[in-house]
């Protein structure tokens, strides 16, 4: 299952000639702009974490496929604070601060303006639908994955939307 290979058309003849025989997964082809060759990588483990990709070449002529080594050097660790950053930075810690902005505009709300306390989460409500109708569009009229990943965008604004709501209601009634 999602083994690619890679097929030459040519758009002369309309012939189509099969490249390789891999039985793998291959992506981000690169023509070679002086050269018969055409540069691709071959995703040896599809569908596990982390990705596994082999860097290879084939002449167009011969049909001869080559791995390339990359000799890159191996991280030291010394940068933990920028590794540290880049592990917090995901889409859980952002749910948390959308939750905190939006749960303290509704405190601010419910002290300054005690009508309106449910405000904040009812702005946030409209954004989640006006993003998931967003989503809808986009897929119908562009790329159904860009439809895909917006409405799940919009997926998460309503479910933060909702502990919001949850939290200003209890917020309401302890305070009083």
């Amino acid at each position: 299952m999602f083994e690619y290979e890679l097929y030459l058309l040519d758009l002369v003849t309309n012939d189509v000639e099969k490249l390789t025989n891999l039985e793998k997964s291959i992506v981000s082809l690169v023509f070679f702009h002086s050269e018969d060759k055409i540069a691709f990588l071959e995703y040896t483990n599809w569908a596990q974490d982390p990705a596994d990709y082999q860097l290879m070449t084939i002449d167009l002529t011969s049909h001869q496929v080559n791995k390339i080594e990359l000799d890159a050097p191996v991280s030291a660790g010394k940068n933990q604070l920028m590794q540290l950053i880049d592990q917090s930075v995901n889409s859980f810690t952002l749910a948390i601060l959308y939750i905190l902005l939006v749960g303290l505009l509704s405190v601010f709300c419910h002290y300054y303006y005690p009508k309106k306390t449910y405000l904040p989460s009812i702005v946030s409500f409209a954004i989640a639908v006006l993003t998931f109708l967003g989503s809808i569009l986009a897929a119908t009229t562009m790329n159904p994955w860009y439809g895909i990943g917006i409405g799940m965008l919009a997926t998460g604004i309503f479910v933060c939307s909702v502990v919001v709501v949850l939290f200003v209601f209890i917020f309401k009634r302890i305070v009083r």
